[in-house]
């Protein structure tokens, strides 16, 4: 059985996380902690080149 790439799932799975960081780092920015934000907004685009690769 030939493997799908991407992984639908594991795309889905980090996608969904990236896109809970960028909520909690919008979040963040409202009350402004900038440097939680910035954290947050690193690991969510750390987290998109992840999912380029799953």
């Amino acid at each position: 059985m030939k493997k799908h790439i991407p992984d639908p799932y594991w795309h889905k799975v980090i996608s969904f996380a990236k896109s809970g960081l960028r909520i909690l780092a919008g979040t963040a920015l409202i009350f402004f902690w900038m440097p939680i934000a910035g954290i947050l907004f690193i690991a969510a685009e750390l987290l998109g080149i992840l999912e380029e690769m799953v």
